[in-house]
Order: structure tokens, then sequence, then C-alpha cells
């Protein structure tokens, strides 16, 4: 595939997979919002939402270990080809559901858990091969332009749903997400991958994929710097659960749909800024402090989201917080994937992957419980902390969210406080990149892809 020649050479081949991936997730973000609107329509409930939400989450949690372990053994660009497919597969059986008139929640709830198990395996097979692809100082900035694709997506995928679902219905806008998978997927064969290195070794030393899968957690196990960093990933994912479960009814308690759609607006609007700087910049030298500086911005604008039910302090704080997320994510890669050996790099990352998305659906789980049962009472007009905290914050039944999202954004702020005075956390920098063995000659780009690598045996943490 030829790109054009204003780009790096080694960014070229990134570059055409991530534009092909983009139009993937604007596709996927239409039915997300179709499918949304068709859930409320039929059931007029909150509870299946959050089942959807858990649908999209849980699955690939459970499925990380072995799909990291499989992106080290298989042809990682033919397993984001699969990943894709099954992806597409799902959408196009909701849509022929929908047509034939039989589509049932508990159908929506299948065909996401398939997807979100997809997206297990494609997530280790494209930030290994991200690796790959880009030079070390280029990963901030392919950083940047993963979560520039999210941002896109976030932004144009509610607003041409917003105009497509009412006017050609929900199986055409499930079909265009159909072919816009189609767009991923021509693009990742019109491509060719480096071969992935890899160390030679007898063929007896080949480990079951079991084996292989749990060797990422005792390679995370022997990074003491690395644990510290996921550990401190999630609880910040932690915290943003609670803002993606609650910011919509904190607003909806005091303002109006139009008022959430202007906060919606600025949540992405946030992402795609840091998106920006961040793939034209490439992030700060110092990813560490790159990354603590997130973490005080974080539970900055989470006091602020919570303090007062007025809709500018509230946009402007959930601003904020998109902002800082590709900066974070980009000086996570930058930092990580250079210091991770390539052979092992899609367990290794399966294995952050699940440490840090476990959070989000315990989030879920108990943002309706104590915004609803220990926090709501508190700020309720005549409640134990009317006359105190209500006299700044206010009184009424969804000021109690407010608080408990304040309450969230001090956790956060101590949580980077610990984080800077761990010495591997601060020294995380320093770590030397890690020695690759040598990659055999990339084919040409007629030639067919190499067969699926075979994953050398890892009897101890590298």
């Amino acid at each position: 595939m030829k790109l054009p020649r204003i780009l790096p050479p080694a960014m070229r081949t990134y570059t055409a997979v991530w534009f092909g991936q983009m139009v993937s997730m604007i596709g996927t973000a239409l039915t997300d919002f179709g499918v949304g609107v068709w859930i409320y329509q039929k059931t007029g409930s909150a509870m299946p939402f959050a089942m959807v939400l858990l649908c999209m989450v849980v699955p690939g949690i459970v499925a990380s270990p072995v799909a990291g372990a499989l992106a080290d053994r298989w042809d990682r660009r033919r397993t984001m080809v699969l990943s894709d497919a099954g992806a597409a597969l799902s959408t196009l059986t909701m849509a022929a559901l929908l047509f034939a008139g039989r589509l049932e929640l508990w159908h929506i709830l299948v065909a996401v858990s398939f997807a979100s198990t997809c997206r297990a395996f494609q997530g280790p097979a494209w930030m290994a091969s991200t690796a790959q692809l880009v030079p070390p100082e280029q990963l901030g900035r392919a950083g940047g332009m993963m979560n520039f694709g999210r941002a896109v997506a976030g932004i144009v995928g509610p607003a041409l749903g917003g105009v497509l679902v009412p006017t050609i219905g929900l199986e055409r806008v499930m079909m265009i997400d159909f072919a816009t998978f189609g767009v991923a997927v021509a693009i990742l064969f019109a491509v060719r991958f480096p071969p992935m290195p890899r160390r030679a070794e007898p063929a007896e030393a080949k480990e079951s994929v079991w084996k292989e899968a749990t060797y990422g957690w005792r390679y995370v196990g022997s990074q003491p710097a690395l644990r510290a960093h996921l550990l401190f990933f999630a609880l910040v994912n932690l915290a943003l659960g609670y803002v993606w479960a609650l910011h919509a009814p904190l607003v909806l308690g005091f303002a109006g749909p139009r008022s959430l759609g202007a906060v919606g607006s600025a949540m992405g609007c946030g992402l795609l800024a840091g998106s920006l700087a961040m793939t034209l910049w490439g992030g700060p030298r110092r990813k560490v402090s790159a990354i603590l500086g997130y973490g005080v911005l974080l539970g900055l604008c989470l006091v602020m989201i919570g303090a007062r039910p007025w809709v500018p302090l509230v946009a402007a704080g959930i601003f904020g917080v998109t902002l800082g997320i590709p900066v974070m994510n980009g000086s996570l890669m930058a930092l990580w994937l250079p210091r991770i050996p390539a052979e092992v790099q899609g367990r290794t990352y399966a294995v952050i992957q699940m440490l840090v998305w476990s959070t989000e659906p315990v989030a879920y789980l108990t943002a309706g419980v104590l915004a609803d049962r220990v926090f709501r009472p508190l700020l309720l007009p005549g409640g134990p902390l009317a006359g105190s905290l209500g006299a700044l914050m206010g009184t009424g039944p969804t000021r109690g969210i407010g608080l408990l999202l304040g309450v969230v954004g001090v956790f956060v702020l101590a949580a980077t406080a610990w984080a800077a005075l761990l010495p591997h956390f601060r020294t995380a920098d320093a770590i030397p990149l890690a020695a690759q063995p040598a990659a055999p000659a990339e084919p040409a780009a007629e030639e067919p892809a190499a067969d699926p690598v075979r994953v050398p045996a890892a009897a101890a943490p590298v």
C-alpha cells in the first residue's frame, strides 16, 4: 500500500493501519449510539445500559491472558484481521435479527460480549505491532494518533447516529458499521508487518498456551516499577469509571438533555485536543512526570465537577479529564513498550490490559449503589451534611453524586502523592531499553505474510 512520502518510512504502515482502525471505530460508535436508543425505547430503564457496559468489559478481561499468549504465538497482522472479522460478524448478526424483527436484549448482550472478546485479542496484537512498526522516539506520537482516532469516533459517531438512526433506521446503520470493518480488514490485507523478532531455541522448549499466558504475570511480577505503574493506572481507571457512569445523572439532576449534550461535546473536544497535541508534540521527555501530572489534573477536575450544580463548571472539569488521557496513555506506551522484549509484548500487554480494565466493572457495579444509598441522603434538604457541605455544594437529589465524585477526586490526589513517593515509580524513565533479538529481513510487499511465529519458551522472566 502506497502512502505519502511526507511520512517517515517507519510510520507509513502504522498510519495506514491506524486509519483503517479509526474508520472502524467510527462505525462502531454509530452502532453503539443506535443500540443505546433502541434499548431505551424498548425498556425505558437504565439497568440494561449497565448490563451492556459490563458485557463490553468483562469478557475481554477474562480472555486477555490467553489472547496475549496467542498474540505472541500467531502472526499479529492476521490476529488483527480475525479480531476485526469477529467483531464485524457480531454486528452483522444483530443487523440480521433486527431486519427479521427478532432482536432482543439478550441477543445484544451476547453480541457485545463476543465483540469484547475479539477486542481482547486485537489489543495485544495491535500494541505489540506498534512497537515493531514505530521507532521508540515516535511511540508518544503513535499513542496520540490512537487516542485521536477514539476522539474522532466519539464525536462523529453520535453526531452521525443522531441523524442516521431516525432517517434510515438502526438496521442500515449497522450495515454501515459492517462496511467500516471491511475498510479496516482491507487495509490490513494490503500492508505487511515486519516479522516478529524471535530467539532460536529447540522445538521441545515450546510451552502450552496456558503456560505462556501465565508468563505475562510472571514478567510483570518481576518488574517493581511496572507493577507500581499498573497499580496507579488501575486506580486512575477506577476513578474514570465513576465519571463515565455518573456524569449523565449528575447533569440531568439540575439541567436538561441539551446541557448533557454540551457536557458530552466538552468530553469529546478534550480528548480530541489532547490527542492532537500528543500527535504533533510526541509527548514530554520525562514520561513519569506526565503520568503524575495527569493524576493531579484528574483529581482536581473531579473535585471541580462535583463542587457546584453549574453546567460550565462540569463541562470544564470533563474537558480537563479527557484532555489529559492521551498524554497519559501516550506516555505509558512510550515508557514501557521499548523496555519490554518484543517476543513477550503480547502477553505482557494482555496482563496490563486485564489489570487496568479490571477496575472499570467495579466502578459500574458500585457507582449507583454508592450514589443513591450512601451519598444521596447526606445532601438532601435536611440531610446530615446539608447545613455544612450543602451550603457550598448545594442540596438536592443528585448532589450526592457530586460529593461522591469529589471524594473520588481526593482519593486520586492521595494516590498520586503516594506514587510520587515510590522510588521505583519515580525512576522508571531511567530503566534501560530492552535488548531485542535481531529480526529477519522484512519481506517484499508482494510476498505472502510470514507463518504464525512460534513463541520461545519463557522459563524465567526476561
